[in-house]
């Protein structure tokens, strides 16, 4: 690896290589255009560095159709032979599977006391599920991490599958939104948590008219451009304004991954990018309104709020469930949709008097 001066991207149109900061977190993808706002960011960079011998090594073969075609269909052959044996070739066949992959279940059943064993003791699902959903995402996170984007698309399918038959079979019996949520690490358990909440506020409001696998895949995605940010910022509680503005970048980069990577449409994609929106201005990215977001992106939103609020990771510290239907309730119109934030608020978070301690156990 070596260190890159700015002024040596001057003569590229198209980068043939990476670039890294000092920590190894990658600023630009190979084949990215070179505009002058995308120098601009570069130029914040402290240290900007590169593979000295990528561009030698690989710049033939990534020019070369024949080659590159070639790659692919070696790429389509391995994911193929992956599918198999994740899911087993009679379930890809069958648009109703809904099982825990048995491999997943196996790793859950071997848990010792240095994994995530925390349950939350109100979840109208059973511990083994919490357990195993949370192990399932942190498999598609780790995909995520290496980029194996297929592979990762085709986990996040069969796990929307599993949440929206949970929720079906689930939502007559919901009395607290608490009872639908996972406990745990924050990383793991937020984007599930985010799923199911906006599952939950779909199924139960009238007026809205969204395909649920669609809300259910927007909330398991809609937090996807952190993987691609640096991870103490991604997942840390208070920002210092500069560590906001890279923050802001990962709601660009996720609607990126699901619109140009997963080749998924805007229903899945638009929440990635909106789900910081807020009526009263506060959110981000500062160009959008809320009048042009979709249904999916303000459920995303408000299910975004809430966990986040339980998770107390905002300026408000709450000890108990039915103060985050008050935070809703007082500050929510101002940021949120009133006719998703009422039903919600008013018959599945004020009645819930638990404190947010009492829902922590471990199985």
């Amino acid at each position: 690896m070596k260190e890159l001066a700015l002024r040596e991207l001057v003569k590229y149109k198209k980068l043939p290589f990476n670039i890294y900061n000092e920590k190894g977190h990658v600023l630009m993808y190979t084949g990215d255009i070179l505009t002058p706002g995308k120098l601009m960011e570069l130029r914040e960079a402290n240290i900007l560095i590169y593979d000295e011998n990528f561009e030698k090594k690989s710049l033939e073969a990534r020019e070369n159709p024949l080659i590159k075609r070639r790659k692919e269909e070696e790429k389509q052959a391995k994911a193929k032979e992956y599918y198999k044996k994740f899911f087993n070739e009679k379930s890809l066949q069958q648009n109703n599977d809904v099982d825990i992959p048995a491999s997943i279940k196996a790793r859950v059943n071997d848990y010792t006391q240095d994994n995530d064993l925390i349950i939350n003791t109100k979840s109208l699902f059973s511990s083994d599920l919490q357990l195993e959903l949370k192990e399932f995402h942190k498999d598609i996170l780790d995909e995520l991490e290496v980029k194996n984007y297929v592979i990762a698309q085709t986990k996040y399918i069969k796990l929307m599958k599993i949440i929206e038959h949970e929720i079906l079979d689930k939502i007559s019996h919901v009395k607290h939104v608490s009872q639908l949520k996972l406990l745990g690490d924050y990383k793991i358990c937020h984007s599930l948590n985010v799923a199911i909440i906006s599952a939950f506020i779909a199924q139960i409001n009238p007026n809205v008219t969204v395909d649920l696998k669609d809300v259910i895949l927007s909330g398991l995605m809609h937090d996807i451009g952190k993987t691609r940010i640096d991870e103490e910022i991604a997942y840390k509680k208070v920002l210092y304004a500069r560590e906001h503005a890279e923050f802001e970048k990962h709601v660009i980069i996720g609607y990126k991954i699901v619109k140009e990577i997963f080749k998924l449409g805007n229903a899945v994609a638009r929440p990635a990018l909106e789900h910081h929106i807020c009526a009263d201005g506060s959110g981000f990215p500062r160009s959008l309104s809320i009048d042009n977001m979709t249904d999916i992106s303000k459920i995303v939103a408000l299910a975004n709020f809430y966990d986040n609020l339980t998770f107390n990771r905002t300026n408000n510290e709450i000890e108990r469930n039915y103060e985050a239907g008050k935070i809703i309730l007082n500050s929510g119109t101002k940021k949120y949709p009133a006719n998703l934030i009422y039903d919600l608020a008013n018959k599945y978070i004020l009645n819930d008097t638990s404190s947010l301690s009492e829902m922590i156990g471990e199985k």
